[in-house]
């Protein structure tokens, strides 16, 4: 789906069945031109250090969170 759209970021979880989050950070990084920012989601963020993400995002978490790291990325200062 990602190859056929259109998308201004990408947020996803880490652990999912078929494909981990990895997995897609991978390949959105290498083919994403231009750049796409993409926030990791994970409830063990300590999986997510030293990964090239946007940002991560750590279960639970809440509406705020999410709309401060989605300006974050979109809006960089």
């Amino acid at each position: 789906k990602f190859f056929s759209e259109s998308y201004d970021v990408v947020i996803t979880d880490i652990k999912m069945p078929g494909i981990s989050g990895h997995q897609v950070l991978s390949e959105i990084k290498k083919s994403a031109v231009p750049p796409i920012p993409v926030i990791g989601i994970s409830g063990t963020p300590w999986h997510l250090e030293n990964q090239p993400f946007d940002a991560v995002l750590v279960k639970p978490y809440d509406l705020e969170d999410l709309l401060e790291i989605l300006l974050k990325v979109t809006n960089p200062i």
